[in-house]
């Protein structure tokens, strides 16, 4: 039956407004998040809402989420580069082994190989050569004369021993030179603290704390190190994350040293909370008398004692008879340290190391060069030992 025109228009119409009501929705869902309602529904008060005034006709809660999340992505953008900035890691070099050398250093020299003499056949009254040389002997000739001055000098150093940790220094598991609470991204740091006046760059970088990385990769049978030295404030020094701090830190000089009391309070964390050591190492009897004094300050409760020479600082991984110098600052010639909770956290030589660790020596003999850099190697490796065990000790607080 057909319906009338007049109700067909009408359920027509109705249709009409509820298509037009459903789209009118959807845009309103859409643009409702962005703020803008298709009405206008004048400005927003609520006296609950402080905010209410600010946005006006806009969604406050949109535009209260749109701000957090701005603020927030920028900060995300930002926060790395504040943490570069005030923030440093170190890690020690990850591997595993024992804390003494065993077996024997081979020593090799490749010798000057003898030198082939060409022999030419010349008639005495003319100066015409009858019997001329191969173009390829005479080539591989030339080659073997140059390559034989440039070795001529050149040593291989090789390495011998027995049992399975032979050739591994290090303390705990794992493979090769380094430390069981490693990490691979770890390697052995020369840093210096950086201080007003007192001379502290004293034979810093390539000639002697250098000399001295190189020798502590070699003497350790392969353990990481850095490619060169540094130098770091007490405050930096400060900005490095606990269990993630240098296991040593190097200072020396020739004239005053004196901390504020803010950097006696930071040294004192470094050695007591992030477990560091300072190896400190006189150029000067002046400058002996003021690292004792400022250790005074620092580890007030803690007596100084002299340093025995079958300690386990002065026997391991090389054992030391005497103690090296170069120049005699202190009297007697014995090194000082201050020990903690069984831990020595400071060492301090008296005769200048570093003279001896750097090229040339200052003249002094082969045989005291060779012992500062194993009494180097003694401390540092002391140092990287006892704090890789404190690492081991703690991993839950990690």
């Amino acid at each position: 039956m057909t319906q009338p025109p007049n109700e067909f228009v009408r359920q027509l119409k109705a249709q009409s407004v509820m298509v037009l009501t459903d789209v009118y929705n959807e845009i309103q869902c859409l643009l409702e998040p962005l703020g803008r309602p298709l009405h206008y529904r004048g400005r927003q008060w609520n006296p609950v809402r402080v905010d209410a005034w600010f946005w006006g006709t806009q969604n406050p809660r949109f535009a209260h989420g749109m701000a957090w999340s701005t603020f927030l992505q920028v900060m995300c953008f930002v926060l790395p580069f504040i943490h570069l900035g005030c923030e440093e890691v170190d890690y020690i070099p990850a591997g595993g082994g024992t804390n003494q050398v065993s077996g024997k250093t081979v020593v090799v020299r490749q010798l000057k190989k003898p030198k082939k003499k060409i022999k030419y056949v010349v008639n005495r009254n003319s100066p015409i050569r009858f019997d001329v040389p191969d173009i390829t002997d005479w080539t591989k000739e030339t080659i073997d004369k140059v390559f034989e001055e440039e070795t001529k000098v050149r040593y291989a150093t090789g390495y011998q021993g027995t049992g399975t940790a032979a050739g591994n220094l290090g303390e705990g598991e794992g493979d090769g030179a380094g430390f069981g609470a490693g990490n691979w991204k770890g390697m052995v740091r020369f840093i210096r603290i950086k201080y007003e006046g007192g001379d502290w760059n004293n034979n810093m970088g390539r000639g002697a704390d250098h000399n001295m990385l190189i020798e502590f990769n070699l003497r350790s049978r392969g353990i990481k190190v850095a490619k060169q030295t540094e130098a770091r404030t007490v405050d930096e020094l400060n900005n490095f994350r606990m269990f993630n701090s240098p296991p040593f830190v190097y200072v020396t000089g020739h004239h005053r040293l004196n901390f504020s009391d803010r950097e006696v309070r930071m040294l004192r964390s470094y050695m007591l909370e992030k477990h560091g050591m300072i190896f400190a190492d006189a150029a000067s009897p002046s400058w002996g008398r003021a690292f004792r004094q400022q250790m005074a300050r620092l580890l007030p409760d803690v007596r100084p004692i002299y340093v025995p020479m079958d300690d386990e600082i002065h026997r391991r991984p090389f054992p030391i008879d005497r103690l090296p110098y170069v120049a005699p600052h202190d009297s007697p010639m014995m090194a000082i340290g201050w020990k903690v909770k069984g831990r020595w956290v400071a060492y301090y030589h008296p005769g200048d190391l570093a003279d001896a660790w750097k090229d040339g020596h200052s003249g002094v003999k082969k045989d005291v060069a060779e012992a500062a850099y194993e009494l180097g190697v003694n401390v540092i490796y002391y140092a990287y030992r006892q704090y890789s065990i404190w690492l081991s000790e703690n991993k839950r607080k990690q």
